[in-house]
């Protein structure tokens, strides 16, 4: 769920490319279960805390910037001054993290985040929201958000009284909720390939098994890692937003590349009519394994890299994803 968390961010600030061209979002889709008590927004607000943190002290600084260029006369304003103005309001209507949103909403911060998304909670609202469970016929005409916004795909909408936007989509979704959120997203997405785009994750909990006289043993030093890593990110993301197309690329290394393609040669026969993966529900996600590698690999070398010494995702990183 961590990971989910850092590559709804990262998919901002970086992409990976095919082995063949073109190039792919590094945002990851996740849905998680697990009862309550079982510490999931605990879980998921450690790995924001320090893209909120980096986002409010960000927004601090250009707002007494703005606030300065304001008091300043129009008609003394420079040209320069007056692109600044409306790049500093952009900045403070944007948001990193969306806890609950329909569709629709989301769609319209699009104008201010260029084009990208971060929608992370640990309650089921988020889904029922943006799935359509907040519409009278608990339906959504409007999955195209999230459907595109796994690959980069291009979305262009029109909508009466609201902002609407044009360009590529790049997104994660990550919800850590109570039993049913794989049954949502399997129900919601009803033969549109959404639930094909993520990662379902449900685990035996450990309720019942705690012993809470024991501390756990924390790395420190990871956690500064991963700090440091989460500020530096916000801090470029709120202040100089690129759009997909100008975002740096990670390739993989020649033996990553074979280790996915062997990968793939082992499921392969299974897509099969017949085979252990040729149900609906699970012969889409088995024929797009590279994809989740890919995405999964490049997030752990980010993790890793955090020192920006190389571009090139390890044959470790590829290994781990796999």
């Amino acid at each position: 769920m961590g990971l989910g968390v850092f590559a709804s961010v990262a998919c901002r600030r970086w992409r990976v490319e095919y082995k063949h061209g073109g190039t792919l979002p590094i945002g990851l889709y996740v849905v998680a279960e697990q009862p309550s008590g079982a510490a999931k927004s605990r879980c998921l607000t450690i790995f924001q805390k320090p893209f909120y943190n980096a986002e409010k002290e960000t927004k601090k600084t250009v707002k007494a910037r703005l606030n300065e260029l304001q008091k300043t006369d129009k008609a003394e304003l420079t040209s320069e001054e007056m692109i600044e103005i409306d790049r500093l309001q952009s900045v403070i209507k944007s948001v990193l993290f969306t806890t609950n949103s329909t569709p629709e909403a989301l769609e319209q911060s699009l104008t201010h985040s260029a084009g990208y998304f971060s929608a992370v909670s640990s309650e089921q609202g988020l889904f029922n929201t943006m799935l359509g469970g907040c519409y009278s016929d608990g339906k959504s005409s409007n999955n195209d958000l999230l459907l595109n916004g796994f690959d980069g795909g291009y979305m262009s909408s029109k909508r009466v009284g609201r902002e609407s936007y044009a360009g590529a989509i790049v997104g994660g979704a990550v919800m850590f909720a109570q039993i049913g959120g794989i049954e949502t997203l399997l129900n919601a997405s009803n033969g549109t390939g959404l639930a094909e785009r993520f990662l379902l994750i449900a685990e035996k909990h450990n309720l019942g098994n705690r012993d809470h006289t024991q501390t756990a043993i924390i790395n420190h030093d990871l956690v500064e890692q991963y700090n440091a890593i989460g500020d530096s990110f916000a801090r470029s993301i709120l202040e100089d937003p690129a759009d997909l197309d100008n975002l740096p690329i990670l390739d993989i290394c020649p033996d990553g590349w074979q280790l996915i393609a062997e990968y793939r040669n082992a499921i392969e026969p299974h897509l099969a009519d017949g085979g252990r993966y040729s149900h609906i529900a699970l012969r889409g996600t088995a024929a797009k394994i590279d994809m989740q590698i890919m995405k999964l690999a490049a997030n752990l070398h980010l993790l890793d890299n955090y020192q920006g010494e190389t571009s090139t995702i390890a044959l470790r990183h590829v290994k781990s994803a796999i």
